[in-house]
């Protein structure tokens, strides 16, 4: 009997056809608005078998704005799922993305609101190690090919996101190497199905009664492409925005630096005049300032916006994952392009 290793860390990710189209369906239903669900599976010998999934409520889906969803949803799922005897252990979640929805930013006026994918992914590896997240992106598969990506933090980015005030921080940054690219790790993912569902699938395949689809055959890549190249312009200018908060904290350091120096200076002199009156001497240390209530602050320390450094390595990786985006696609077009020509010209001639 072989020995199950549930501490290995993942290799693959297997999903079950069922599974892949739970995700498309509900993923379909409220496009464009954001959506989870939760995975359910088995994590063994370096292999997340994902092999059923169920939604979770959508504020609003039911016609009642104002009607939050229940809370215990998904623990009363979890229970309902164990009576009838199938799967009911969480092994992950899932998220509908559309042009990099993912990955949106938080409104910058609410300094405590974290990103939403990396804070829950977060709370899921912190709770169960080799729980991953899987993006279906309904835009990218309808121009040919499916859209389904497994993601997991790395070790890295755990370790530093435990105490991101301090790790996020420049001289933290480079002193450790981090970059955009140590944020997420992707996981290759395979789509298993049952004999009988591959069965009919052949069936299908070679029946004549059901009409073709031509969706990747579609030379219109204009709207697509140009989307595409909206989010990373809009991206590159919310990246600006970003360094330009660093930038503004470290002018507003070195105007505050000054002014201490200047202090400093002035309690200086004022203690040779008092040392010669033989009066007793002012604070006139950067540590005992900082404790004097008519010098506290100035010598306050002016935190670093750790959160627009955070922002900025996820903006970069945002950008980098469209661009790679663009690649592909136009990659895929220009194949598409040249295959059209050499066939228009073998039937002109």
């Amino acid at each position: 009997m072989n020995n199950i290793n549930i501490d290995e860390p993942i290799r693959e990710v297997v999903i079950s056809g069922l599974a892949v189209l739970k995700i498309i369906k509900h993923c379909r239903q409220y496009i464009p608005t954001r959506v989870t669900g939760q995975l359910l599976g088995l994590d063994a010998n370096g292999v997340l078998e994902v092999t059923d999934s169920f939604v979770l409520p959508v504020r609003g889906a039911s016609g009642e704005d104002d009607k939050d969803p229940d809370p215990e949803y998904e623990l009363k799922m979890l229970h309902s799922l164990r009576e009838v005897n199938v799967d009911n252990i969480s092994v992950g979640w899932y998220i509908s993305t559309f042009l990099g929805q993912h990955l949106d930013l938080p409104d910058p006026r609410n300094q405590e609101a974290l990103p939403f994918l990396i804070n829950t992914q977060f709370s899921w590896q912190s709770g169960i190690p080799n729980s991953v997240v899987i993006l279906y992106d309904y835009l990218a598969s309808t121009h040919g090919s499916l859209s389904l990506k497994a993601l997991r933090l790395t070790k890295s980015f755990m370790q530093s996101y435990k105490n991101k005030d301090v790790n996020f921080k420049k001289e933290k940054l480079l002193e450790t190497n981090f970059s955009f690219r140590s944020i997420f790790e992707e996981v290759p993912i395979r789509i298993d199905n049952q004999g009988l569902a591959t069965a009919l699938l052949y069936q299908l395949e070679t029946d004549d009664s059901i009409f073709d689809q031509f969706e990747s055959f579609d030379l219109g890549a204009d709207d697509f492409m140009e989307k595409n190249l909206e989010i990373i312009l809009s991206s590159l200018n919310d990246l600006q925005n970003r360094q330009n908060v660093h930038q503004n904290w470290q002018r507003t350091v070195a105007r505050t630096e000054q002014a201490q120096q200047l202090f400093i200076q002035k309690r200086k002199a004022e203690n040779v005049v008092r040392q010669n009156k033989g009066l007793p001497l002012l604070p006139e240390t950067p540590k005992d300032l900082m404790l004097s209530p008519e010098s506290s602050r100035l010598f306050k320390e002016i935190p670093e916006p750790w959160k627009a450094n955070l922002e900025s390595l996820i903006l970069s990786y945002r950008i980098a994952d469209q661009c790679h985006q663009v690649s592909q696609f136009a990659g895929q077009t220009l194949t598409k392009q040249y295959l059209t020509k050499t066939m228009y010209n073998a039937n002109k001639n």
